[in-house]
């Protein structure tokens, strides 16, 4: 269940994501790919579009922008860590992650996501 994550290496945010990324994935789930790569290319998705946000590929689908987020985080085991350390401190807080990834949620971290991404300095 590997996942490939196409991010733009001109943008310092980008990079900054793809560098705590790569050290929070311990268990080597996720590829960091510079989306203006030739390896990048052989997903078919329009430069355009991965100029607009971090894309995340898998077996069977893409997304990208906060979805792309939402399957990067299940991926990284400091998550879960950090998830039972939460329930155990404050029970209640075991629906939190229900609600980030609940489709209700969905449309306010779109939001986020584009807001954070307006910041970026990306050249794609």
């Amino acid at each position: 269940m590997r996942l490939t994550v196409l991010f733009d290496a001109s943008c310092g945010m980008c990079r900054r994501c793809e560098r705590a990324g790569r050290r929070l994935d311990w268990l080597g789930l996720i590829e960091w790919v510079p989306a203006a790569s030739p390896a990048a290319a052989r997903f078919g998705i329009p430069p355009a579009e991965l100029g607009r946000a971090l894309h995340a590929v898998g077996r069977r689908s893409v997304s990208a922008g906060f979805a792309a987020v939402k399957r990067i985080l299940l991926r990284l085991p400091l998550v879960y860590l950090a998830l039972a350390g939460m329930v155990l401190l404050e029970p209640w807080s075991a629906l939190l992650p229900l609600l980030f990834y609940s489709p209700v949620f969905a449309p306010l971290g779109e939001r986020l996501y584009a807001r954070l991404a307006r910041g970026r300095r990306c050249e794609l």
